[in-house]
């Protein structure tokens, strides 16, 4: 397979090919859904749901998550997977 080189993201576990990380035009990994990357459905709800925290902004993950709603909100979305 591929070489590979450096971590994507915070889990060490994935890895990007050699090619993908070479900044060429030709050769940049473009990635459009979740799985692409080794991101299981529940990591990108997690992820999601952590997202309330990252600024002390009140907003519409914080909305759903104070009615209640967002458990179903992430359920019913057509998450990039």
């Amino acid at each position: 397979g591929d070489a590979c080189v450096g971590h994507v993201g915070m889990n060490p576990g994935l890895t990007m090919p050699a090619w993908a990380s070479s900044g060429s035009p030709t050769n940049r990994l473009v990635v459009t859904r979740a799985h692409q990357i080794g991101i299981s459905e529940e990591h990108l709800k997690r992820t999601i749901r952590a997202g309330r925290f990252i600024r002390s902004r009140y907003i519409i993950l914080d909305l759903l998550d104070q009615t209640g709603l967002l458990d179903k909100a992430l359920s019913e979305a057509q998450l990039p997977l």
